[in-house]
């Protein structure tokens, strides 16, 4: 009885200082954005779509409904800008603070719930998300990745306990998680197998109750992206605005995902073959672990705890995950980036399963050793990451990230952009920073090769003619920002001057305005 009262005190306390850790990342993360929520491309179709929702009419973006991204964003940023006199961009900002400390409470409680409430285990776990120069990027950027993690990464505790001690609420619970999941980030849809095969596999009850738990966890958890992708269809007669072609998953691409994993955790700039290496005898060590834990019977007489299921489960989720990125990069989504936005999912996952395998094994096997071994290369990991986590933080706390970074603020050629009148027709390579801070439509200059499919524009010439010619009648400017490096299926600013005698406007420290000049007798923009 006492060694019960003292263990749920321990529960108890670990939970509640994780708790108050997460709090104060909350507000760590607010002040980190001083300047304001970091925007990208993606960021400018939530914050746009949102400002529709507020305005009444619905997911709609410059007249076309959104279907190539999923809803769950634009409504919680929607929903926060209720509270904020409908200013989205205060809205993210706010958003992002909660989700970086909900992300850490839910990384804390599912550490300890594999480690029998460890508190140098949940420390540990702590202490690599907030020293992580990559977990802080991200989430004070206006992206889905923060409220992904928090949903899968609840769904999936949720689903781990139920698994362990069946409960209708706990699944119930777990489904609109893994739903909200799935309806935030396309590659949520991982999620459905995952719990699936978690409930089929380590369930110990009868295959028709598993069967009906399947059943309902599918139900549940499919219903609000269903919904989403039959709206999409019946309006715009395309579930996820994507073409299907065939681009394989290359060499380069696995390389990526290798080294980005190695990076993560220790960012120390050596060989690129020794970073696979490591990597690989990191993947073989955990191998291993499973297979002593296999040999000792650990996994079979605790398959029914939380801290045998939960790593399985997540272990399933993030192989899962992998593939599903293949899948899209090989027939969807060519352009997706193999880096530590799309991964990090995954690292969180890996690093709950890594540190659940640890204690197991030195509990199996009645070696401290290994589990210390492994806090010291956590710790060790922890020590390399947070000289560059706190360096990025003070850096977005002085400059911003992205769109609302002082860059961006103090652009002198937005600042021309602000006189062009209204009638004036804008070509970019930067349309969505000229629509988000500048607050005029613009249209992107004509793409050589469409990013998504890497097929050729068969009009790209047409294309350039007609915005050349518009730009010399003096019906169209062109404003070509020299901060734009990732767009690389546009034209460079050497390929559109070759293309004719193009007047040229300005040249200014950021970039170069192509035209006849109509602004300088402009009045200001109000805006």
């Amino acid at each position: 009885m006492t060694e019960h009262l003292s263990a749920k005190r321990t529960r108890f306390g670990v939970a509640s200082l994780t708790a108050l850790v997460g709090l104060c990342a909350s507000v760590l993360m607010y002040w980190i954005m001083a300047q304001g929520p970091g925007v990208s491309p993606d960021s400018t179709i939530y914050i746009e779509t949102a400002r529709s929702l507020l305005a009444g009419n619905g997911f709609v973006v410059r007249g076309e409904a959104v279907t190539h991204y999923p809803p769950v964003l634009p409504l919680l940023l929607g929903v926060v800008g209720l509270f904020s006199h409908g200013d989205i961009l205060l809205a993210g900002r706010l958003l992002a603070a909660l989700l970086f400390g909900a992300n850490l409470v839910l990384l804390g409680l599912t550490v300890q719930a594999c480690t029998r409430h460890s508190l140098i285990a949940t420390g540990c776990a702590i202490l690599v998300f907030l020293f992580s120069a990559t977990v802080v990027l991200i989430h004070s950027m206006v992206w889905s990745e923060a409220p992904f993690i928090s949903f899968s990464m609840a769904g999936l505790l949720l689903l781990a306990y139920h698994v362990t001690r069946p409960s209708p609420s706990l699944l119930v619970l777990a489904s609109l998680m893994i739903g909200l999941a799935a309806s935030t980030r396309y590659v949520g849809v991982v999620l459905f197998p995952a719990t699936a095969f978690a409930i089929l596999l380590l369930d110990k009850r009868s295959l028709k109750h598993r069967a009906k738990d399947i059943l309902i966890l599918s139900c549940l958890a499919c219903l609000p992206l269903v919904l989403w992708l039959i709206r999409n269809m019946l309006i715009a007669h395309s579930a996820t605005n994507r073409e299907f072609a065939f681009h394989p998953f290359n060499l380069n691409q696995a390389k990526s995902l290798i080294i980005s994993t190695y990076d993560f955790f220790l960012p120390i700039s050596i060989p690129e073959w020794t970073k696979e290496l490591l990597v690989g005898v990191a993947f073989t060590l955990f191998v291993v672990a499973c297979g002593f834990l296999y040999r000792k019977m650990y996994i079979k007489q605790s398959v029914t705890s939380i801290r045998i299921s939960l790593p399985l489960i997540l272990f399933i989720y993030s192989v899962l995950y992998v593939v599903f990125l293949f899948v899209s990069i090989s027939f969807f989504d060519a352009h997706t980036p193999v880096n530590h936005r799309i991964l990090l999912p995954v690292f969180l996952a890996l690093t709950v399963a890594a540190t659940s395998v640890a204690w197991s094994l030195s509990e199996a096997l009645t070696l401290r050793y290994v589990w210390y071994g492994f806090v010291v290369f956590l710790l060790f990991s922890v020590s390399i990451n947070a000289n560059r986590a706190i360096s990025i933080g003070m850096d977005i706390h002085n400059n911003g990230i992205g769109y609302t970074s002082r860059y961006w603020k103090e652009s002198k050629m937005l600042a021309y952009l602000l006189r062009v009148p209204e009638s004036m027709t804008i070509y970019s390579n930067a349309p969505d920073v000229i629509r988000l801070l500048v607050k005029k439509e613009a249209v992107m200059i004509p793409v050589k090769v469409f990013s998504g499919t890497l097929k050729r524009n068969e009009d790209y010439q047409d294309q350039m003619n007609r915005m050349i010619r518009e730009s010399k009648d003096g019906t169209a400017l062109i404003a070509y920002f020299s901060g734009i490096k990732w767009r690389w299926y546009l034209p460079s600013k050497e390929e559109i001057e070759s293309m004719g005698d193009i007047p040229v406007v300005r040249r200014l420290q950021d970039g170069v305005i192509y035209g006849l000049s109509t602004a300088k007798n402009a009045k200001p923009n109000p805006h």
